[in-house]
């Protein structure tokens, strides 16, 4: 992975030339998500990801879209509850053009409160959506209820409330506090020249905010306050074809060199044809058609577990099987099982990172949320050091009955949310 050059206003650039690629991929993140929100203004990160396409001080909306399109790039955004990125995908001869596309996008957007009322209809119409999406619904529930007194328990998208409140006052403060170089990380992946994109770069994006000169550039944000992750049960009756269940424990950080281990159990358990989740409920039972084990990594926690789609009278068996070969797990995993889970993490990462978008977020991500970029072979050499004692006192740590949290959303009778109670050790 390339090493960080950070220019003088602090914004960190890595620059990743793969000479047998036809294409080349930015990203552009920038530490703005639901993390480093006030719960009066939640969703404002995602909206401003909204604004930055509906136009600039000599730019409208459709010539951003229209410049984009002339020359076949992939233009798009998303945010995350830790960060909010930009990217870009173009022939390498279109790059310049759309690098200062991004810096117009960055630094000189309109911020009109006619637009954001547009896209205020726009988001509300997106959170209704996910709202009928059951499989995002139960998560949405779930965080809430592990971290139901901090910013990583809410939605990205806000609430109709926070929403209507905001104001292009409030955007613009949003970027003055957040979208600052030392807060930013851009990572150019692909085929370029690295002499040509840096000094391109630095007259695009090594300013401080125009307008105010005198800005220092930001050290990137500290987590804190960091989550804590409170198990319980809660169970959400909706009129569903399929249930949807979210059974899980606290994890690892991106940060946690066990990351590694809780990448390996999740193989073994649910993310792959040969895991244990997957062969019994699937393949023996017939009980489900989707099971996943899954981990999420944040800068100062993380959240590990398993996730279930099927039907109403399948559940309660299912869950008593997925908490069967969770407790049985840490005694009973297998030299064979670890190897093969091993194997599987190192051809994943390398046949990811085959692609240069996927090289450029990862790059960018990692840095701008832990520091740095763990390189693919130390990275495999991680995997393959984890001992089977290890993963077991790993696993039997993590997959602590005691801190379990489970959400169930769908239809059930008071009978089987009684029982299922049961299984899951409680009725909180």
């Amino acid at each position: 992975m390339p090493t960080p050059i950070v220019l003088n206003n602090g914004l960190r650039l890595l620059l990743d030339e793969m000479p047998g690629a036809a294409s080349a991929a930015v990203n552009l993140c920038v530490l703005s998500g639901l993390r480093f929100e006030q719960p009066e203004r939640a969703g404002i990160s995602h909206m401003m990801e909204h604004m930055l396409f509906k136009g600039t001080e000599c730019r409208t909306a459709r010539q951003i879209a229209e410049e984009s399109d002339d020359r076949g790039a992939n233009l798009n955004a998303y945010t995350c509850k830790e960060y909010t990125c930009l990217y870009v995908r173009s022939l390498p001869e279109h790059l310049p053009a759309m690098l200062e596309l991004l810096s117009d996008m960055l630094y000189h957007s309109k911020l009109a409160a006619a637009d954001l009322e547009t896209e205020r209809g726009v988001v509300l119409e997106e959170i209704a959506m996910y709202e009928d999406l059951p499989e995002e619904l139960v998560f949405d529930l779930f965080y809430d209820m592990v971290w139901p007194d901090h910013m990583l328990g809410k939605n990205i998208l806000g609430t109709g409330e926070t929403l209507s409140a905001l104001t292009p006052k409030d955007l613009r403060a949003h970027i003055d506090r957040l979208f600052t170089p030392g807060r930013m990380v851009l990572s150019v992946c692909g085929k370029f020249d690295s002499g040509e994109v840096r000094q391109q770069i630095e007259g695009l994006f090594g300013q401080n905010t125009p307008g105010d000169e005198s800005r220092e550039a930001t050290a990137p944000a500290q987590p804190a306050p960091t989550a804590s992750f409170r198990p319980g049960i809660l169970f959400t009756h909706k009129d569903v074809e399929q249930n949807q269940i979210v059974l899980a424990f606290p994890g690892c950080s991106g940060r946690d060199p066990k990351r590694y281990h809780a990448s390996l159990l999740s193989t073994m358990l649910g993310g792959s044809s040969s895991s244990r989740l997957f062969q019994r409920l699937r393949e023996e039972l017939g009980l489900v058609y989707c099971v996943d084990f899954f981990n999420v990594h944040h800068m100062a926690e993380g959240i590990s577990g398993v996730s279930l789609g099927l039907g109403e009278k399948t559940q309660r068996k299912a869950l008593a099987e997925v908490l069967k070969i969770l407790r049985e797990f840490p005694d009973t995993v297998t030299p064979q099982e670890l190897r093969r889970a091993q194997e599987q993490a190192a051809a994943g990462m390398v046949m990811g990172l085959e692609s240069n978008a996927a090289r450029a977020s990862r790059a960018a991500c990692n840095v701008l949320l832990y520091g740095d970029c763990t390189g693919v072979e130390e990275s495999i050499a991680a995997y393959r050091n984890v001992t089977l004692d290890e993963m077991r006192d790993f696993a039997r740590e993590l997959l602590d009955p005691a801190k379990m949290a489970l959400c169930v959303l769908g239809k059930y009778s008071k009978k089987a949310e009684k029982e299922m109670r049961e299984m899951a050790g409680g009725a909180a």
